[in-house]
């Protein structure tokens, strides 16, 4: 694949358990991760959008932005799928499957987690990300409750969410 337009992406990647468990088995080949990867550059993380967690591109806007034939792209869409790594909504985005996984809270709670399997690594990653779905949803019940404690377009010096803040000192490494 080649990348046409700059990525300006800070931060880590986050690779999971059940992504390296197909690597391991040979069910992926780096190809199909390194398309994995593309897609997470293409979700639209802005959590006030209608498509939040889904990538708005068509095959072919995929295939001019990665350099390579709309085929291909199908190709690798379709063993994605086959993997349960990708889903397509009812409006036909993609969208990556437990896309919460890679939100920092999350991520940082998985990291810490030993297992062994591919369905112990699903389990206990919806279980993860039903707790962070729950703590996100009482957190905004009751800052609506506290009108003036949130602004819905921040802006410098408004008052924003705590629901992604994390202190550095818990990053794990």
């Amino acid at each position: 694949m080649k990348i046409r337009k700059p990525l300006k992406h800070k931060g880590f990647i986050n690779i999971p358990r059940r992504v390296t468990l197909l690597l391991r088995d040979g069910n992926l080949d780096f190809g199909d991760y390194g398309f994995y990867n593309f897609l997470l550059h293409e979700v639209d993380w802005y959590k006030s959008h209608p498509t939040f967690g889904c990538i708005p591109k068509t095959d072919i806007d995929l295939a001019i932005d990665g350099g390579c034939h709309p085929s291909t792209i199908s190709r690798r869409k379709a063993k994605l799928l086959k993997y349960g790594l990708i889903e397509i909504t009812e409006n036909g985005y993609m969208k990556i499957k437990d896309f919460e996984k890679f939100t920092m809270r999350v991520a940082m709670k998985l990291s810490h987690l030993e297992v062994a399997t591919l369905h112990e690594d699903i389990a206990q990653t919806q279980s993860i990300i039903a707790e962070v779905q729950s703590q996100i949803a009482n957190s905004q019940h009751s800052r609506h409750e506290t009108e003036d404690s949130f602004n819905t377009y921040p802006h410098k010096g408004s008052k924003v969410s705590n629901d992604e803040h994390v202190n550095p000192d818990d990053i794990p490494f």
